[in-house]
């Protein structure tokens, strides 16, 4: 007698327990545990404050400062970034650490990379402002 109570709440829990992962929140049933669910992303934009306080004028050498008096309107205008580009090959008898240095230097940065086929050789994608 006691083994068959003791059947019958272990079935019930087990139907309880499986029913609520089924009808659980936010997790659609797909029938195995690996099966990719639909992502849910919640984005909440909140405006920011931005006050201009008078702050004591810390003087840093070979950097400009700039002062506003209280009050003032600076007016900006959204302009759009033009790009110059330039394409350099490296082979595995360069040195490619040393043609990144002088292409820095003259304000190029990497972008990007593309190895040639059958070749030990590849192409750097290099950008700078114009």
């Amino acid at each position: 007698m006691k083994t068959g109570i003791t059947f019958v709440l272990f079935a019930i829990a087990l139907l309880t327990a499986g029913s609520m992962m089924l009808a659980s929140p936010g997790h659609a049933y797909t029938g195995r545990p690996s099966d990719p669910r639909q992502a849910k992303v919640w984005i909440q934009n909140t405006p920011l404050g931005v006050q201009v306080q008078n702050v004591p004028r810390v003087e840093v050498s070979g950097v400009p400062t700039v002062t506003l008096s209280a009050g003032t309107v600076v007016q900006a205008r959204l302009v759009r970034q033009l790009w110059e580009y330039r394409v350099i090959t490296i082979s595995s008898a360069q040195d490619g650490a040393s043609a990144l240095v002088t292409a820095g230097a003259d304000g190029w940065e990497a972008t990007g990379v593309q190895w040639q086929p059958n070749t030990s050789a590849a192409s750097l994608l290099l950008k700078r402002p114009r």
